[in-house]
């Protein structure tokens, strides 16, 4: 039987088998997932990690248990914590930009062992004993610092300010947007306090009301923190502002930020203020309690304090010196996201203190044309990963121009400088090396006849 359609056609019924079942194959995104939880991460995790992998395909996705339990958090779709690795290892190695490499372990920075050091994109650990990176990622990548920016806003005031005269704010102080203590256009406060609102609150309007005071202008004032920028070293630092609002020409490095905050903690009243919890300050006659941004400050075992920052381009920064009794850590954390600041910042100076110690050099050195480790002048330390010893050191011996018995000896190890010392040269070096010059003298003497 059937059905006629036409002259032509007729369909017959007929009972048709069922199709077999086939399972669907996996997805690209289920595989993801399937990866992560074989890796170990928690299952909370994957919806997360997800999303971040269809919009970052490249990046790798690593487990890791901290001291803190799962570092991790998902926030503005993007990694808040030290369970990613962007790029792979491989990548990492092969980067000719990345500075990524940990000397401590022949690994690359992040790694030591199954553990990660630092999620952020650039970073240093800067020792300020023997004033050397102890290990960092993108050291010398320019990038923005926001408020960080104030440290050379803080320098200048004390160096060139008179802490007890008064600044009447103008309308140019009065119009700065971002973080402010809301100055009005002839409010009047003492140069100490508006030291104190930068540095504790972040004030953007006291800094320019600082430039404006010192500098005569924002332009001048800048002019000056570029050039004591130059005179420090910091020679990939370019200052636009005194606050560190965005600005395409307004960056720094790592590196540089280190050296900056270093050179300010030689001065004690910046030291006083970064350690401030709070402080009261006078506008026009009302006071007004200012608190301290940084959370270090009171989270950090030895910490001395530093300075917080945001942007939208510059994101999270932080700079941070801490004193364990043994070592002084200046430790710089830019273009990291949110509260993710501070557990990567704790974590730089965990892994310092835990994996670095610091050697005087008096006493162990026994090259033959060392007499004696001058212990009055700068340097005299080393500072080394706690699985090297000295003997694995190599000593370069540099004697003075001025012909005065006294060299620099600098120490490296696999070609890393980790200190230096200052000493008298032996007798013996010096009679062997004066025959030699007298030897050369009279050579050049018959050369000359």
């Amino acid at each position: 039987q059937g059905w006629v359609i036409s002259d032509y056609v007729t369909v017959f019924k007929t009972e048709a088998p069922e199709p077999p079942k086939l399972e669907a194959p996996e997805t690209d995104d289920e595989k993801f997932v399937k990866s992560l939880l074989e890796a170990g991460f928690p299952e909370s995790y994957c919806d997360g990690l997800l999303k971040l992998h269809q919009k970052y395909p490249m990046w790798q996705f690593v487990p890791v248990k901290t001291g803190m339990d799962w570092n991790y958090v998902i926030e503005n779709e993007s990694v808040i914590g030290r369970n990613l690795v962007q790029n792979s290892v491989n990548d990492a190695r092969k980067s000719t930009d990345s500075k990524a490499y940990d000397w401590t372990t022949d690994t690359w920075y992040g790694f030591d062992g199954a553990n990660w050091v630092c999620a952020a994109p650039s970073y240093i650990a800067y020792d300020r004993i023997t004033k050397k990176t102890m290990f960092g990622k993108n050291i010398d990548k320019k990038v923005p610092m926001a408020s960080t920016t104030k440290i050379m806003t803080a320098i200048l005031t004390i160096e060139y300010g008179k802490l007890n005269e008064t600044v009447t704010v103008t309308q140019n102080a009065q119009n700065v947007t971002g973080w402010q203590l809301k100055l009005q256009k002839g409010d009047k406060i003492s140069l100490q306090e508006l030291l104190y609102a930068i540095m504790l609150y972040s004030a953007n309007d006291g800094a320019v009301a600082i430039a404006e005071h010192i500098g005569g202008s924002v332009e001048g004032f800048c002019k000056m923190m570029n050039e004591k920028a130059k005179q420090l070293g910091a020679y990939n630092t370019n200052f636009t502002s005194p606050h560190g609002l965005d600005n395409d020409m307004h960056y720094s490095t790592p590196y540089d930020l280190a050296i900056i905050m270093d050179y300010a903690l030689n001065i004690e009243l910046f030291r006083k203020v970064i350690s401030t919890h709070s402080y009261t300050i006078n506008i026009n006659g009302y006071s007004r309690s200012l608190n301290n941004t940084n959370k270090l400050l009171t989270s950090l075992n030895g910490s001395v304090g530093g300075k917080t920052g945001y942007t939208s381009d510059a994101l999270s920064t932080l700079i941070t010196m801490a004193d364990n009794g043994e070592m002084e850590l200046v430790c710089v954390v830019l273009r990291t996201y949110g509260r993710n600041i501070y557990p990567d910042t704790t974590a730089l100076f965990e892994y310092g203190f835990d994996k670095f110690k610091k050697i005087s050099v008096d006493g162990l050195e026994t090259s033959e044309d060392v007499g004696e480790i001058l212990t009055d002048q700068d340097g005299g330390y080393v500072v080394l990963p706690k699985n090297v010893e000295f003997t694995d050191l190599k000593m370069e011996l540099i004697p003075d121009d001025a012909n005065n018995g006294e060299a620099t000896l600098i120490y490296t190890y696999e070609d890393m400088p980790v200190g230096s010392a200052r000493a008298k040269l032996s007798k013996s070096y010096i009679k062997e090396h004066s025959v030699k010059i007298e030897v050369e003298d009279d050579g050049d003497e018959k050369k000359d006849s």
